[in-house]
């Protein structure tokens, strides 16, 4: 994996972008998939970590703008997809219920609070030996929860 810097972003995407690739990748709903985000994440968000500036950038020139909303993708990829808490981004059902459907190509552990239009959830899963995930999930009283 090359660094991910100004001149080696036509490889990949800018952090603007990610937020795009992050979505889909999580619609495509596959191994393979979730694999290419979290590494995606390590080396676009890896690079803002080793420079620190404290913002999330637009693009891979810290010299343009560093603070970008856009960019913040791998939050929303942390909550849907590493948490896997529903939001009804792209089925009404999880409107109506919590459903949490974690995943991860190559996490251990994952813990976390998402704030779901039902309320705020909170998840902590961890990976067993067998592979198979030990999830826990706390919702507001009386709202139905599914976890798959």
């Amino acid at each position: 994996m090359s660094k991910f810097s100004l001149a080696t972003q036509h490889l990949s995407c800018s952090p603007y972008q990610s937020f795009f690739l992050l979505s889909a990748l999580r619609e495509a709903d596959s191994g393979d998939a979730t694999a290419l985000a979290e590494d995606s994440i390590r080396k676009i968000y890896g690079a803002m970590l080793a420079t620190p500036t404290g913002t999330v950038w637009e693009m891979a020139d810290i010299n343009a703008s560093c603070t970008h909303a856009w960019s913040s993708g791998p939050a929303v990829w942390f909550a849907t997809a590493t948490l896997g808490v529903g939001l009804g981004l792209s089925d009404p059902e999880e409107l109506k219920k919590i459903i949490v459907r974690p995943r991860s190509a190559n996490l251990a552990w994952a813990r976390g609070k998402v704030r779901h239009p039902l309320g705020v959830v909170e998840v902590d899963w961890k990976r067993k030996p067998d592979g198979t995930l030990d999830v826990k999930v706390k919702a507001p009283e009386g709202v139905e929860v599914v976890v798959k």
